[in-house]
């Protein structure tokens, strides 16, 4: 008897996560919705980063959006 899968737990979103779900069958391509909030995250980081993560299960792609901003104080 297969065993069955176990269900999918959502990672937690932390502060400045944008998590976003693929369209299924789209061939390996990520969708310009993904790439305009990609876009629309990097405006306005003057010291930091914003990173794009894949995941895929089960062939089916999801996005998130990861947003770093680094404070540099003046000590």
């Amino acid at each position: 008897m297969p065993k069955e899968k176990a269900p999918q737990g959502g990672e937690p979103i932390r502060g400045g996560d944008t998590p976003i779900i693929a369209e299924k069958g789209r061939g390996g391509k990520i969708p310009q919705a993904v790439i305009d909030v990609l876009e629309n995250e990097i405006c306005g980081v003057g010291f930091g980063g914003v990173s794009l993560v894949v995941n895929v299960r089960d062939g089916h792609p999801t996005f998130r959006i990861e947003k770093t901003i680094s404070i540099m104080t003046g000590a």
